[in-house]
């Protein structure tokens, strides 16, 4: 059971390393690697066993430290889409009165 949890522990610091160097696609492949991993132990129903080495190992400090970086992450791109959206919407009102006022010739004299 030693040998399985060095190497989640050794996944999940990959994961939050692949998070920070912002590699979402090697994140995304671990994600998948980490989940095979814990269908295995299901399936050996070695996941009480498992259960009582993570709380010992304190991994959930590492899952914790996971989450909030990726909260992080998601909020800084829901915010980006946001000004992107201002920014469009301000370019298409920009050109929507430059073309009002060029159209001179539809105006009554």
């Amino acid at each position: 059971m030693e040998i399985k949890i060095k190497l989640y522990k050794e996944l999940t610091i990959a994961m939050l390393e692949s998070l920070q160097d912002e590699d979402y696609e090697g994140f995304d492949l671990l994600v998948e690697e980490r989940e095979e991993f814990i269908k295995v132990l299901i399936g050996n129903d070695e996941m009480n066993s498992f259960k009582l080495v993570y709380d010992r190992e304190k991994l959930r400090d590492l899952e914790l430290e996971i989450k909030s970086l990726l909260d992080r992450k998601i909020q800084d791109t829901k915010k980006e889409i946001k000004e992107y959206k201002v920014s469009i919407q301000g370019n298409k009102l920009y050109n929507n009165i430059k073309k009002e006022n060029l159209n001179i010739f539809s105006k009554k004299v």
